[in-house]
């Protein structure tokens, strides 16, 4: 039915079907389980007794055990479907009965409206007709107005839209359960034993007592949660350097990443490297990635080109070892702290020995919280790991098919290994807003970053070390968006607040691969850089945008410049980059002055929502330019007070 209201959500009949297919696969399932539920114990004797055989019947057992669940995970979908149809059917019989009461009351409230406030004595008998037929019809139709029957016709959007909601919560816990898969969990939860997709492998590891025995038919969960609460046989995983192995295997491949090799000149061997790796990687099942990343996990973690997957498992394992490692640095401090305090007052030991003591503990146990909190949540993604040198980096979403944006963020001063889960946090929001599936965010710190303002913050150091690192890893993401993506153009935006700022502008330097740059309360576009042609991009239509709100003491620092101090132009005035309206907090309060340079992030400011704009290929609001007023004692220049300008993003 035609009218002001169109219909909301999905086709009624295409639900309708999909619930129907989803009871006859269930009712298949159903049959399959059954049989197989007899089948399987009856065949037990027939397979070959010793390690092979216990594996084939540890794929089969486990698989019988997943088909039961498959037929009731397919019936929650259908049942879902059936009752999302329920909606969508009564939303359409409501639309329709409010498209007819907006044809009865739509033109008799406009007659009452044409006489105006003030009625004309001639007009006084028509006026009141007008008002009576509206009163008449308002009775009949159960709407007085317009804007009654708007309001009505936005509950059943509400109510449509929330009925979809549901349905797609129930249908992923069905696919969830239909997989195998705890919901949300985005690397890898196999069904089969490790053992029958990397027997060999696995056998060496138990040969060499690498691994127990038991490990033959464990799946890649069961083995993360082994290696968990065994740290003492991850750590013979993470001492072990992979030999030669046999030929084709996953050992044999990850040494010949070692070997030196001969090439043509010019040839960027770290390319064809991470070509090879990701080709390599991503030929074999998500679960065996998962294992080979957990048997070789100081070769993995960090590997470029290596699938994601791995690198989590790999770097979990280390994560692992690195807890207890830091337990003991704990365990040490608090001994020395004790047995200080214990010698009572000494002229040797002054107080401020104790307390420079008490410092180094409470950063140690900050480290060692986040470690713990990493171990504990194994469904983080951790993409890089590195305790030596501070590196640190983990994915929020998931990267698929359905994925249109990956960010990557690089924070700034202050950040390090004890603070970083706080970034995940705080960067973890704009995938919250995004729908399903489509944004993936990336929190990066390849390494240490300055921990004070003076003299840390100003050296470019740092930038200098981490810069060339997040320009591989750039590529990194690119080809492993790529591969899971299946080719599509999802794009990539590689942003740095504060000091990361002048990171990303060291790592275009060295050729970063982005569709997208943006600099937040940024230092600088990278040390000795003037303009974008100091630039190598790999993508050269990348757009770059910048925002530092006003009154943000980073503003003094922008644009300085000399010799190792300093981080180069300041993004906000250099020329190709736009520049973008920081605006209000949530509350209506300006976003400006020391706390808005880490306020910026705020969720639903406009700063933030900017932000998001700009990760999600959206609608970013520029700043006007600033007003310059001249005065004998120079130019002075303050925010415009104009309104912000709409830019589409391509």
């Amino acid at each position: 039915m035609g009218g002001r209201y169109a219909y909301v959500g999905d086709d009624p009949a295409g639900v309708s079907a999909a619930a129907t297919i989803l009871e006859q696969r269930a009712s298949a399932m159903a049959t399959v389980a059954s049989s197989s539920g007899t089948d399987v114990p009856r065949l037990r004797d027939a397979w070959t007794v010793g390690t092979a055989g216990d594996r084939a019947y540890a794929v089969a057992a486990r698989l019988t055990a997943h088909v039961d669940t498959v037929a009731p995970g397919l019936r929650v979908g259908a049942d879902a479907l059936a009752e999302y149809r329920e909606e969508l059917v009564l939303g359409r019989s409501r639309v329709d009965q409010l498209n007819s009461a907006h044809q009865v009351i739509a033109p008799l409230e406009s007659r009452v409206r044409s006489f105006g406030d003030w009625i004309k004595d001639s007009q006084i008998a028509a006026y009141d007709r007008a008002v009576t037929e509206l009163r008449v019809a308002a009775s009949a139709t159960g709407y007085g107005s317009v804007a009654d029957i708007d309001a009505d016709y936005r509950a059943v959007k509400q109510r449509v839209t929330t009925a979809c909601e549901v349905c797609q919560a129930a249908l992923q816990r069905a696919r969830a359960a239909v997989q195998g898969r705890h919901p949300g969990r985005s690397s890898f939860s196999g069904l089969l034993p490790v053992g029958l997709q990397t027997g060999p492998l696995i056998d060496s590891f138990i040969s060499r007592g690498l691994l127990p025995p038991e490990a033959a038919t464990m799946t890649a969960d069961e083995l993360l949660t082994y290696l968990k609460d065994h740290p003492d046989v991850a750590r013979k995983l993470v001492d072990n350097n992979p030999g030669f192995g046999q030929p084709g295997s996953a050992e044999a491949f990850l040494h010949s990443l070692t070997r030196p090799t001969i090439s043509a000149p010019n040839t960027d061997i770290a390319a064809v490297h991470r070509e090879q790796t990701s080709a390599y990687f991503h030929a074999l099942t998500p679960e065996e990635q998962a294992v080979i990343g957990m048997l070789f996990p100081s070769e993995v973690g960090n590997l470029s080109g290596a699938s994601f997957v791995a690198r989590d498992a790999a770097n979990y394992v280390n994560v692992v070892v690195a807890r207890q490692d830091q337990a003991t640095v704990v365990t040490d401090l608090e001994n020395k702290i004790a047995g200080l305090r214990a010698m009572g007052p000494y002229p040797g030991i002054p107080p401020s020995v104790i307390a420079a003591y008490e410092t180094q503990l409470a950063d140690a146990r900050r480290l060692l919280t986040t470690y713990t909190t990493l171990v504990n949540e194994p469904d983080r993604q951790i993409l890089v790991f590195d305790a030596k040198s501070g590196a640190y980096a983990e994915l929020t979403g998931t990267i698929g098919p359905g994925t249109r944006n990956v960010g990557v963020i690089c924070p700034g001063t202050t950040t390090n290994m004890g603070t970083i889960l706080g970034n995940v946090a705080k960067y973890s929001t704009f995938v919250e807003a995004a729908p399903p599936d489509e944004l993936a965010m990336i929190t990066w710190m390849g390494g240490g970053l300055p921990q004070t303002i003076f003299p840390e913050a100003l050296s470019d150091s740092y930038s200098r070390n981490l810069g060339p690192l997040l320009s591989s890893f750039s590529k990194d993401v690119r080809m492993e968006t790529g591969a899971l993506t299946a080719g599509s153009t999802a794009h990539l935006t590689v942003a740095g607040h504060s000091y990361g700022g002048a990171v990303v502008g060291i790592a275009e330097t060295y050729g970063l691969d982005a569709d997208r740059v943006m600099h937040v309360e940024s230092a600088g576009m990278g040390n000795d850089v003037g303009s974008i042609n100091d630039y190598r991009p790999v993508n050269p239509d990348v757009r770059r945008y910048s925002m530092t709100a006003p009154g943000d003491p980073i503003a003094h620092v922008q644009g300085a410049d000399i010799g190792s101090l300093g981080h180069g132009a300041d993004p906000d005035l250099m020329e190709g980059v736009t520049r973008l309206y920081t605006g209000n907090y949530e509350d209506g309060t300006p976003v400006e002055g020391t706390s808005a340079h880490g306020g910026v992030f705020n969720a639903r400011s406009d700063s933030w929502q900017n932000m998001y704009e700009v990760f999600t290929g959206g609608t970013v609001q520029v700043r006007p330019p600033d007003t310059v007023t001249n005065t004998r004692y120079g130019p002075i220049t303050a925010p415009s007070t104009a309104a912000p300008t709409p830019l589409d993003i391509p």
